[in-house]
């Protein structure tokens, strides 16, 4: 159900607020729509899994499971989770027959908040280590120098 390639560049968690996601899934989206045309036996569906999973996920409600409703949903959900709704949902053979949950415009502009905020911490963090790398670099040739002046 779940291709895991899709973010096999993903080093960690912190990356992922990081990810221009728009962008990302607009070009899966495109290349999947490309794909469309050639549907042979190997080759039956290229269409957007992961975007269109994740979309159902996040915006439907499912009583047996009690997953986060936050941003960004691939946070929240894994390969074993979506595994055991897909199980569960088939088990009650109506699967897709779920209430599905309205946009809570507050709730969502706190998220976009807060995924703004982490983004600007992680910019500030990389700049801060990159003036301390450049120090490093600045303190080491001061050091060569004094060095050399001492041979």
């Amino acid at each position: 159900m779940l291709k895991n390639d899709v973010l096999e560049n993903v080093k960690s968690s912190e990356d992922i607020p990081n990810i221009d996601w728009c962008t990302l899934i607009w070009d899966y989206i495109k290349g999947s729509k490309e794909k469309w045309d050639d549907r042979t036996h190997e080759n039956w569906y290229y269409g957007p899994h992961v975007t269109f999973t994740l979309i159902y996920l996040h915006y439907t409600e499912f009583d047996e499971m009690d997953v986060p409703r936050k941003y960004p949903a691939i946070k929240y959900w894994n390969s074993e989770l979506i595994e055991e709704r897909q199980k569960k949902e088939m088990a009650r053979d109506a699967i897709g027959m779920v209430m599905v949950i309205e946009e809570d415009e507050e709730n969502e502009e706190n998220e976009n908040q807060k995924l703004k905020q982490a983004r600007k911490r992680g910019c500030e963090e990389r700049s801060w280590a990159a003036k301390a790398t450049s120090r490093e670099r600045g303190l080491q040739k001061r050091l060569e120098l004094a060095w050399i002046d001492m041979i």
